[in-house]
């Protein structure tokens, strides 16, 4: 008998568990491709929310901090936007991870827990 004719007769219980390991594989780097994309977005946010805080002066000789034209309420309504795109962000990402860890983390076994 080949491979072939052994996967379709035999251990049907081995073609389901080959079957549910790619499943989880592709399902596991689906989740961590969403906690990837989230890490980056929130990294960006955090770049830039350092430019907005910084108000150090645009050359070494100058006496003025910040820029020529800074604007009180520009800065303060993008650094709101900003801050609240990071919080958005990281609850995602909380989320994100919390539910990578439901589901992808290895379980204990049954003996393990009896050990117990």
């Amino acid at each position: 008998m080949n491979k072939f004719e052994k996967l379709i007769c035999n251990n049907s219980n081995a073609v389901l568990a080959r079957r549910a390991a790619n499943i989880t594989t592709n399902a596991k780097i689906a989740q961590q491709t969403i906690i990837n994309n989230l890490t980056q977005k929130l990294m960006d946010i955090e770049l830039r929310i350092a430019d907005a805080t910084d108000f150090a002066p645009d050359s070494t000789v100058s006496l003025i901090p910040g820029s020529k034209n800074w604007d009180a309420k520009v800065w303060a309504q993008n650094l709101q936007k900003l801050k609240m795109e990071k919080y958005n962000i990281e609850i995602n990402l909380k989320l994100a991870q919390e539910t990578y860890d439901e589901f992808f983390t290895d379980e204990p076994i049954n003996s393990e827990i009896e050990d117990k």
